[in-house]
């Protein structure tokens, strides 16, 4: 078993809710073999969060970021918030 680790940021002026982050997991022949994710409750505005998403696969060679997600902490609103529009950012990632 292995564990991905990486750093996110919220760039927004809001908190945000349910943000999580999923990658797909590839073998060494670049087969998928499985997807991770990890999830933390909220994040406020400039906040890091250094999450760890654990890795069941031992044949497991590279991670590929699918989708970052999180929600504004309002009760009044309901988009998701995608990695690109000056929200979230994923900085690093790494086993």
């Amino acid at each position: 078993m292995k564990s991905l680790t990486g750093i996110i940021v919220n760039g927004s002026k809001d908190t945000l809710s349910m943000i999580s982050i999923t990658f797909d997991i590839y073998d060494v022949d670049d087969f998928k073999i499985e997807d991770t994710l990890a999830y933390t409750d909220s994040l406020s505005p400039g906040g890091k969060w250094k999450f760890e998403a654990m890795v069941t696969e031992d044949a497991a060679f590279k991670a590929v970021p699918v989708e970052l997600t999180g929600h504004p902490d309002q009760a009044t609103q309901s988009i998701q918030v995608q990695e690109g529009e000056g929200q979230l950012e994923l900085l690093e990632y790494d086993w």
